[in-house]
């Protein structure tokens, strides 16, 4: 809604073009470097339930064209979830993109205020479907609500719609209850629904959340989920069309119209129930595709809030089966590497890797010397367990190093690997061959750094890795040598480096064009509209 109000203003106030953006490719084919009057919307950024690490990789790639975006005048806004944004700084470079940092407005709904809270709850139930009944019965426990510190405006909604209250006892316990264990209350109208609008939302969720309409039985996975769940076409098709507007809603995206859940908390009460049953586990398995999958799940409890599907040990070669049907390591994709760095146990990886020559392929699929790198979370992992071997830690080790001298990287310096894929003594003898190379080529990483660089890139981004390089150098010097034996020539170098970059920097800052100048946001804190003393705003509510 925010982001909604944004976009209309950035319309009327700038004049600017609204770009939703449904995924990071999306901004390969719609920035246009001509047009400063873009404002590009990326709704759910890193994913709409739970963090998509794949799409954070993918972003990482395309932040130096989205500062560059921004450096031409183009307005950006990223909206997600809290805990999703969490575990996506895990992965996200945010030391080459500060806004992540410094541009972030938290909504942080569960500290409304109590007048703010009774406004939300008196306008659902006024608008909502709850007979006078109903709202004469509850009236005089709706204060002892509104100070219930988990409140949330979706399950005052809820509360305002009988399809959630039709086994609520109206006294003040159960009540408060409703709002103060709301996960609890969604799981009890989940269990309590008929076997067809349980194969409803099995439907759904099966479906990765979306289900297409019209339902077709030809389907076997629909098949199989109906019949198990002893229901039927007909009663399905209805079930469908009585939960909507409650538990499950229905979206359109420009031909095709989708059945979806309501909320994801829905969705989340619904996989709880799911993951107590194994034979609904078993049925989405058989019919989930690879690409599915790998997005939903994880294989063991990785602590990923809002997965769709946590998978049991007793299943993970169900799910090895599905991802690599043909048992051919050497055929990981790069959606197949996120899943295993961010979503499977050790214990998955333990059995996904059980060769040699398996984990031999993960070394050609280092593609960085970060921390971020799939291939070392999982080489860092199965080392830490006693999984990878010596000689396959120190090639990876080889790999490294020959990246992190081509990209002049600091990955030996910050400690990330060290006691992890090496010890501190082979992390400093690497680091001094580093030095060495460093400062005996200051012109030509100079020369290359210009080189791979574009007018539309951002100058100090380009310096960044080598940057940061040179300042820990310093430290260093400065910091492990007493005054009797400071290196002077060192810090000499050290100096001269710096001002040749800052030269360079200079020069390159004036081929671009004049930088946009940003207006920041001014945010006002809202004022707390008192309630009347003496008088209750739900004095009228059931009128």
């Amino acid at each position: 809604m925010i982001a909604n109000l944004l976009a209309l203003s950035a319309a009327d106030e700038w004049g600017l073009q609204t770009l939703i953006l449904s995924s990071p490719e999306d901004l390969d084919r719609q920035w246009n470097p001509d047009d400063p009057g873009q404002f590009f919307w990326v709704d759910d950024a890193f994913g709409s339930n739970h963090c998509d690490f794949n799409r954070v990789q993918e972003w990482n790639q395309r932040l130096p064209k989205l500062k560059a975006a921004i450096h031409k005048g183009a307005r950006v806004i990223f909206t997600s979830r809290s805990y999703i944004f969490r575990a996506a700084q895990n992965r996200l470079n945010t030391n080459k993109f500060e806004l992540f940092r410094d541009s972030r407005v938290t909504i942080e709904v569960e500290k409304l205020s109590d007048p703010e809270k009774a406004m939300i709850l008196y306008n659902h139930l006024k608008l909502g479907k709850q007979t006078k009944a109903f709202r004469r019965a509850i009236k005089s426990f709706l204060p002892s609500v509104v100070s219930v510190p988990k409140f949330l405006p979706e399950i005052a909604r809820r509360f305002a719609n009988p399809q959630f209250t039709n086994k609520l006892v109206p006294n003040e316990a159960a009540v408060v209850g409703f709002f103060s264990n709301p996960t609890g209350i969604m799981a009890d109208i989940i269990g309590g629904l008929a076997p067809a609008e349980r194969a409803a939302l099995a439907l759904i969720f099966s479906n990765g959340g979306e289900l297409p309409i019209p339902l077709r039985f030809e389907n076997p996975q629909t098949t199989n989920i109906i019949t198990s769940m002893q229901s039927n076409l007909g009663d399905v098709k209805a079930a469908l069309s009585a939960l909507d507007d409650s538990l499950i809603r229905i979206s359109k995206t420009q031909d095709e119209h989708y059945w979806k859940f309501r909320h994801p908390t829905i969705r989340d009460a619904f996989a709880t129930d799911v993951s107590g049953n194994p034979e609904l586990i078993d049925i989405y398995l058989s019919g989930v595709t690879k690409e599915r999958l790998i997005e939903e799940i994880s294989c063991g409890d990785m602590g990923i809030e809002g997965i769709k599907l946590v998978v049991p040990h007793s299943m993970f070669k169900s799910v090895l089966n599905i991802i690599d049907p043909s048992g051919n390591r050497a055929l990981i994709s790069r959606p197949i590497l996120t899943f295993l760095a961010s979503r499977c146990s050790i214990e998955f990886l333990g059995l996904y890797f059980n060769s040699g020559e398996a984990k031999t392929y993960l070394l050609d699929l280092i593609s960085s010397a970060r921390t971020y790198d799939n291939s070392l979370t999982i080489l860092s992992r199965l080392n830490v367990n006693g999984l990878l071997g010596d000689d396959l830690r120190r090639k990876a080790l080889d790999k490294l190093s020959a990246l992190a001298a081509i990209n002049h990287s600091d990955c030996f310096i910050d400690a990330d690997f060290v006691g992890v894929l090496l010890s501190k003594e082979e992390n400093e003898a690497r680091l001094s061959v580093q030095k060495v190379e460093f400062y005996s080529n200051m012109n030509e990483i100079i020369q290359d750094i210009e080189d791979s660089w574009a007018t539309d890139d951002d100058v100090d981004e380009a310096f960044y890795d080598v940057t940061r390089l040179l300042e820990r150098f310093r430290d260093e010097n400065n910091e492990l040598y007493c005054e009797d034996f400071y290196d002077k020539d060192e810090w000499q170098k050290s100096e001269q480096f710096t001002r040749e970059i800052e030269a360079k920097k200079n020069r390159m800052k004036q081929k671009q064009s004049e930088a946009v100048d940003y207006e920041e946001l001014e945010t006002e804190e809202a004022q707390s509209a008192n309630l009347s003393s003496g008088r209750s705003i739900f004095d009228d509510v059931d009128e």
